[in-house]
């Protein structure tokens, strides 16, 4: 229990909800994540630092995959969590971030720069 307060108020820092994220029109990077997740728990750390660095490009939206909607549409491109994906909010086109990008984060910090 304990886990799941420090996931939740360390996302609430900066992040939102994915219904809010897209009526905006900058892209959402969500990260799909369970609370019984450890290798979740130690990515949101650097979710939070990407989130604090990129909020003028995009918004960042933590989704937990047992009680997401998002989660449940995008579930088949994905196996293991955590799961990274850009999402235009206008389009709701989705696109997966390869975990080896999401877990570099010179390839990560790249991605993010450079998308249009």
């Amino acid at each position: 229990m304990v886990m799941a307060i420090a996931l939740t108020s360390a996302s609430s820092a900066f992040a939102m909800s994915y219904e809010e994220a897209k009526v905006q029109d900058k892209p959402i990077i969500v990260m799909f994540h369970a609370h019984s997740c450890p290798a979740c728990r130690r990515f949101s750390r650097r979710f939070d630092k990407f989130a604090k660095k990129f909020s003028d490009k995009f918004n960042f939206v933590k989704e937990d995959v047992d009680s997401s909607k998002i989660a449940d549409t995008l579930g088949s491109q994905f196996k293991t969590i955590p799961a990274f994906f850009v999402i235009e909010p206008k389009t709701q086109n989705a696109k997966r971030i390869g975990d080896d990008c999401a877990w570099d984060n010179k390839c990560f910090t790249k991605m993010l720069q450079d998308y249009k």
